[in-house]
């Protein structure tokens, strides 16, 4: 398959973007500041979702790369971590900007490149259907769900669009820069007592690219233990 994975240099990112390449796959990766030096068969590509002029650009990259995509994977994306008084007015819009807008726009200048049959799985946040103490975050993760649902009406005899909600990741970057007392509240929160790990979620992604999967679209994968929405 050829595949592309926006925001490859991100905690899930990394091992994701490996294991499609050791599955075979032609794999183009992007990266917003530095670039993850990954093994053969992946191209690395940098991609500023803050500067849409630049999309073009990246859209022929993927065409001399790869001709064409057969799945589209977007992780990319910023967490501040504020309430809402405390969110500097700019930083309001810089979340947006990645978190939504940034796709949006991408997926504009991409879609004349996916190909028939082919896919785009979204990396969303249970945040997006539950709330989360940083409003911001939870409202864009919201608004790709909302994005998502209607790409997949409107182009799913071509391309196929899927979300991805986890809930907090074990071994990602939130993970670790998280209080003890509060990662022990996301995993009591979880019905199985368990929180998702990183190469679980990025085994997880890969399975969906797989033939078994055709028929989902426009589906929200909550990943979450089984916690009821509150």
């Amino acid at each position: 398959m050829r595949v592309v994975v926006i925001g490859a240099s991100s905690s899930i990112g990394v091992p994701l973007t490996r294991m499609f390449a050791a599955r075979g796959d032609a794999v183009v990766a992007t990266y917003s500041a530095t670039p993850v030096p990954f093994a053969g068969g992946v191209r690395a590509l940098p991609l500023d979702l803050e500067a849409p002029d630049g999309f073009e650009g990246f859209a022929a990259e993927l065409r001399q790369a790869l001709g064409a995509i057969d799945v589209l994977v977007f992780l990319a994306g910023i967490l501040p971590g504020k309430s809402l008084p405390d969110y500097p007015p700019d930083m309001i819009g810089r979340v947006a900007e990645v978190n939504f807008i940034g796709f949006a726009r991408l997926m504009q200048a991409l879609l004349p490149l996916m190909a028939e049959g082919s896919q785009a799985i979204v990396m969303s946040s249970v945040s997006g259907e539950r709330g989360s103490y940083d409003p911001i975050y939870a409202a864009t993760k919201a608004a790709l769900i909302g994005l998502v649902k209607s790409l997949a009406s409107w182009h799913g005899e071509r391309v196929r669009f899927n979300c991805v909600a986890p809930a907090l990741i074990e071994g990602s970057r939130m993970y670790r820069d998280m209080a003890p007392e509060r990662r022990e509240f996301h995993r009591q929160r979880s019905p199985t007592g368990r929180l998702l790990a990183v190469d679980d979620l990025a085994a997880i992604v890969v399975d969906l690219t797989g033939p078994a999967w055709k028929h989902l679209n426009g589906a929200v994968l909550r990943l979450d233990g089984g916690n009821p929405l509150r």
